[in-house]
């Protein structure tokens, strides 16, 4: 039976209803942030949550005067369970798909994913862009969350707006760009963090938010950084001193670039390529052109296998933006200061061809 919106009305009104009451009993933080150019409010009820605020900090805005008190999306996340927890939800626990959605939801107006393992909770509520993010233990909080969090309700929300959050990373120089793309593994996140050390600017290496109009941009998310511990330790000694902390079954090594090289970090660039890293054993890294199905086929799958939901409205998109802007495949050489080089002199020659 399918679940009907008046039932997730009456749900989501008590479950902000147990946000009130937690946030006027533990103390309420509000963040504002600047995100794809629109303004995106959280609240956090309580002080367990609050260290999610870190990830988004070099987006930060000041609050709001009185005048204008209008933001783009809300998010209310907190913690708890007793009497701040949202009341019994109306959907089945018994139907969660495999990514945590609900099945037989068929809603219009909410958009709802439920994370069986942690209890983690997010919602939508289209037409006031009013989210909660729950889960009844803090400490029960999925280590990527750590590094990228409420990635799943600003996916809801992009498309809203007509854009979309992607599994990739962006790096570039004078504000124009390159997405790199590809499955787990398959060099993305090395290539954006030697483009960093090489001094390139630098937008994310796991999720970026992507806009079509009035040019592809790739649009920061997240100032996190996620890198091998071993890696980092053997080519990047000098930013041992800047690990937060290890997370992941890999004990990855969690970084936050704004904190030590603020002057490279943007928030978005104009984006010239979507480039495919793939490892080879050649001393030097070289570039080759690709068709526009191939740049699809590096970043629509890995993006729908990370992000629930709106499956064929991830494809279209992405087949759209893979069509505007040329496809390249990067093969990375053992010299990791050549992948840099080579990307650089791409965005030097694009860089001369507008020009011209």
């Amino acid at each position: 039976m399918a679940v009907r919106d008046d039932q997730l009305r009456q749900f989501f009104t008590a479950s902000t209803q147990r946000f009130d009451q937690a946030a006027r009993s533990l103390g309420e933080q509000t963040r504002d942030f600047q995100i794809a150019g629109r303004r995106v409010r959280v609240r956090f009820a309580g002080a367990e949550l609050t260290h999610l605020a870190r990830p988004l900090a070099h987006l930060e805005c000041g609050p709001l005067g009185a005048a204008d008190s209008t933001f783009d999306l809300e998010i209310l996340a907190w913690s708890g369970s007793g009497p701040y927890q949202p009341p019994t939800p109306p959907w089945d626990f018994q139907q969660l798909h495999w990514f945590g959605e609900i099945a037989n939801l068929g809603s219009h107006e909410f958009s709802v994913n439920f994370a069986a393992d942690q209890g983690l909770l997010s919602i939508l509520h289209h037409p006031t862009r009013r989210a909660l993010y729950w889960l009844p233990k803090a400490e029960s909080l999925p280590f990527w969350e750590t590094a990228a969090p409420f990635r799943i309700v600003l996916h809801w929300w992009s498309q809203m707006f007509g854009g979309h959050v992607a599994h990739a990373a962006a790096v570039g120089r004078g504000g124009q760009g390159v997405l790199l793309v590809g499955r787990g593994g398959s060099g993305k996140s090395t290539t954006a963090i030697a483009c960093v050390d090489a001094g390139m600017e630098y937008v994310g290496d796991d999720y970026v938010l992507l806009t079509r109009t009035p040019r592809p941009t790739a649009h920061s998310l997240y100032q996190s950084a996620k890198i091998h511990t071993p890696f980092l330790r053997q080519t990047l000694s000098h930013w041992e001193g800047w690990v937060a902390k290890e997370i992941g079954p890999e004990g990855k090594s969690l970084l936050f670039l704004n904190e030590h090289l603020p002057q490279q970090i943007r928030n978005q660039l104009t984006i010239h390529g979507v480039v495919q890293p793939r490892v080879t054993t050649s001393p030097q890294a070289r570039m080759d052109r690709q068709p526009a199905s191939q740049g699809l086929l590096a970043i629509a799958p890995s993006t729908m296998y990370q992000l629930p939901e709106a499956r064929q409205a991830t494809l279209s998109f992405f087949a759209k933006w893979t069509r505007e802007v040329p496809a390249y495949l990067l093969h990375l050489g053992t010299d990791l200061t050549s992948a840099p080089r080579v990307l650089s002199q791409l965005l030097a020659e694009e860089a001369m061809h507008h020009a011209a």
